[in-house]
């Protein structure tokens, strides 16, 4: 029987839910209630696995292979083993360290490719881990790594893990169940995926290009080279040493690819290096142009001045002569100056007189407009007092009137209607300020959910839940949408009240428009979630449990909507929490806060990825926070993301 939660294992791990499942048994997250640390725990259990004793004892070869292999490495890129548990025959338990990020191969899923620097940052990491394994007197070759077996902690950081399929020294190179070497097909070398011979690490090299190909460019490798697809026909602004280094290490020739893990991290740093000389001495060529110049121009400025001084020389004595007949006109001049200032003067105080006659006149004639002036003014401003006043009494009787008229006819918040065209229940939100984003106060908020900033919206109607896949079976069978991208939850009639999901941005959009409304804006959706108190969660400050929200693996799928009353928002919408990822309508700009308008805010004019809000089924509980931001690429559409709309 599977572990329960809240069950004891071995008196110390206390099990918390089901992360995973594979063909030999489980993985559950659990808590090591000794040294108080999160555990993962892989199962081996024989009632659980479906197939035959001779498959099950292969598989138990397996995960006792695994358990040594891995207790042989303490290193910061290799997953640790805490303990290994034989519980019964045919009941083994691995205790495993808990990578929080999740797994590689899930972060390609939501984002679809990687930056260079963040993938070449992250194979360097991986790299690092196998030079350990490789170091080891035993020969062990992992013969299995792909993105599901690339774990990723919180902060992003790399650890290999899953050495069950591992070749070591001259034990068994293949399964006893197979002629040939196990493994993921799409990541074999050709000599693992061909045959049954001994392998080298450049196997696992080869393996590990494929991983990065598939990182920069969203595509698997064998399958971009079955479409004719080349690295620089889905990535053009490769550069060419990258693209060299990769088709080296894919080579088909194991003998033509780098041997060690020091050879493909000299390869990868090399281009870099290369690319960094090349500027290097472009940059000294233009230096010593640059100085070639200048000198030539000083030389120039030099035989320039000699030749300004020169013709100074002899512009002096011409300036000497023109000062002497110059001081001798400037003293001709004063006499007739002097006898014009006499003059001028007279004709000024005549003038003056005039002008002081003509002033007094006028200001005689200013004080009489101005009394005149004062006497309308007052008048006016009496009249305008009567005009206020009775605009006033007008404004407040309409402002009455207009209250009454509110009071009669608008909803409160929490109302809820019926939408006609697919029976869906939705919830109002009346017009008012909340707080949106986060403070410094949530240790979990990320740089893209600050600064916490207050936003004012208009009125709306939003869905109490998220859209089913009966009220979306309505739309596709209307012609408005498409199917979505994987039909088997939506043609399975016990999910027929469950969100749908494998939908991408644009079928949500066209689902939306086609009931009358719009996918949410972030504003709209997170008001909605947390209310205006600027609450962590829609039900409050509570850590999220079981009883609150599906999320965590605790369920392992996604649940019926509205299944979890507790955790319903101040508004009455449910599942605004857990269950799965919601399309929101904006373009996502991890600055967009720092600009935000204050009012009707809708997001980034353009951009590559959209938002989606609120959690899964399977997140842990940072990302179930009202104001978590998540980018997805809009043409994805995945087991874990749905969508609800609003009305006006």
């Amino acid at each position: 029987m599977p572990l329960k939660a809240d069950q004891l294992l071995k008196k110390k791990y206390l099990i918390e839910g089901e992360i995973g499942r594979g063909t030999f048994g489980r993985v559950y997250r659990a808590r090591d209630t000794e040294l108080d640390r999160l555990v993962a725990i892989k199962e081996l259990h024989k009632a659980e696995a479906e197939m035959n004793s001779t498959k099950f004892a292969d598989g138990l070869r397996r995960f006792e292979r695994e358990a040594r292999l891995m207790a042989r490495f303490n290193h910061p890129h290799i997953v640790h083993v805490y303990e290994f548990l034989r519980i019964r025959e045919g009941v083994m338990y691995l205790v495993m360290e808990y990578v929080d990020g999740g797994s590689l191969k899930q972060r390609l899923e939501v984002e679809g490719k990687l930056p260079i620097e963040e993938a070449l940052r992250l194979v360097s990491e991986v790299l690092s881990g196998l030079k350990a394994v490789y170091a080891d007197p035993r020969d062990i070759v992992h013969r299995d790594i792909k993105p599901s077996n690339i774990l990723l902690t919180r902060q992003g950081n790399a650890k290999l893990t899953d050495f069950g399929l591992a070749q070591v020294g001259d034990e068994s190179m293949r399964s006893n169940s197979d002629s040939n070497h196990p493994g993921t097909p799409a990541y074999m070398s050709p000599e693992q995926g061909g045959g049954s011979g001994y392998l080298y690490p450049a196997s696992d090299l080869y393996s590990l290009g494929c991983v990065l190909f598939e990182m920069i460019t969203g595509v698997g490798y064998k399958q971009a080279k079955r479409n004719g697809k080349t690295l620089r026909n889905l990535l053009p602004e490769v550069p060419q040493w990258l693209e060299d280094a990769l088709m080296k290490v894919l080579v088909r020739d194991p003998d033509e690819r780098p041997q060690t893990v020091e050879e493909l991290a000299d390869l990868l740093d090399g281009g870099r290096r290369s690319k960094e000389a090349q500027e290097k001495a472009q940059r000294a060529a233009e230096e010593e142009a640059q100085r070639q110049a200048q000198g030539e121009a000083e030389e120039k400025g030099r035989i320039e001045a000699e030749r300004i001084k020169a013709q100074a020389a002899a512009d002096e004595k011409v300036r000497i002569e023109a000062e002497r007949i110059k001081s001798q006109a400037a003293a001709d001049e004063k006499v007739r100056i002097e006898a014009e200032r006499i003059k001028s003067q007279a004709e000024a105080e005549e003038k003056a007189r005039i002008e002081a006659e003509r002033v007094r006149r006028q200001a005689e004639s200013e004080e009489k407009a101005r009394i005149e002036a004062e006497r309308v003014r007052r008048q006016a401003e009496s009249e305008e007092k009567a005009r206020i006043e009775a605009e006033r009494l007008r404004l407040q009787a309409a402002a009455e009137e207009k209250a009454r008229h509110k009071a009669i006819v608008e909803p409160q918040a929490g109302t809820t209607r019926v939408r006609e065209k697919d029976g869906a229940v939705m919830v109002y939100v009346p017009a008012g300020e909340f707080l949106m984003g986060s403070n410094d106060k949530d240790k979990d908020a990320l740089s893209n959910e600050k600064p916490q900033h207050k936003v004012y919206l208009d009125d709306y109607w939003i869905d109490r839940t998220p859209v089913t896949n009966a009220m979306y079976r309505k739309a596709v069978e209307a012609g408005a949408c498409t199917k979505p991208h994987d039909t088997k939850h939506y043609d399975d009639p016990k999910y027929r009240d469950h969100p749908v999901v494998y939908v991408d941005w644009n079928q949500a959009q066209a689902y939306c428009q086609w009931v009358g409304g719009i996918l949410p804006s972030e504003a709209q959706w997170e008001k909605a979630a947390r209310g205006t108190d600027g609450r962590i969660y829609p039900w409050g400050n509570q850590t999220p449990d079981k009883s609150l929200s599906n999320f965590g693996g605790n369920v392992g799928d996604t649940t019926s909507v509205g299944n979890y009353p507790k955790g319903a928002s101040p508004y009455g919408s449910l599942d605004m929490a857990g269950n799965v990822w919601e399309w929101a309508n904006d373009w996502y700009d991890g600055n967009y806060y720092q600009n935000s308008p204050v009012k009707n805010p809708r997001g980034a004019d353009s951009g590559q990825y959209r938002v989606v809000r609120g959690g899964s089924w399977g997140m842990v509980s940072w990302a179930l926070r009202s104001a978590s931001r998540v980018r997805v690429l809009p043409i994805n559409g995945v087991d874990h993301g749905g969508f609800r709309c609003v009305g006006f």
